[in-house]
């Protein structure tokens, strides 16, 4: 019903790219709750969960590099994303109006984060009430929340 299990492999070729359309992959798609992406995906492409409004729950490929801007923008029921290690940046508007977002968990200190990943110029923003960003200490996630008052906890290993 609500979940989707993106398959490593259609037609004998593995599925390496959740890419765009002119409406984002799954944007909009309220239906969706639970998405799970096989470690064959490397890329995402620009919004491809913007607007999943139920999207609760989502176990993302390993080998990805890049969360792209709109990534999760105004996915209103999701609470943790974990980021593994090969993610290097996380682009503006990422997780831009998730309003009940509690966890985002970096395994890679060295993530970079844009400005507004987690707001629009103070506008839109993530609820920075509940919000705590988790990563190894002396990261460039842990210096990102404190210069912009989010919660900051220390990766446990």
């Amino acid at each position: 019903e609500g979940e989707v299990e993106i398959p490593a492999y259609l037609w004998f070729r593995p599925v390496r790219e959740i890419s765009y359309s002119y409406r984002g992959a799954f944007r909009g798609l309220d239906h969706v709750t639970h998405v799970k992406m096989p470690d064959t995906v490397t890329t995402l492409t620009s919004a491809p969960f913007c607007q999943c409004w139920n999207l609760e729950e989502i176990v993302l490929s390993k080998n990805i590099c890049i969360i792209p801007s709109g990534t999760f923008t105004n996915c209103d029921k999701l609470k943790e994303v974990i980021l593994y290690e090969k993610v290097e940046a996380v682009n503006g508007d990422a997780f831009l109006g998730c309003d009940s977002l509690e966890r985002v968990i970096f395994y890679n200190p060295n993530t970079k984060l844009d400005e507004y990943a987690f707001d629009f110029n103070g506008k839109d923003s993530c609820n920075f009430d509940i919000l705590t960003l988790i990563s190894a200490k002396d990261s460039e996630v842990e210096r990102y929340a404190k210069e912009h008052g989010i919660k900051w906890e220390e990766l446990e290993e």
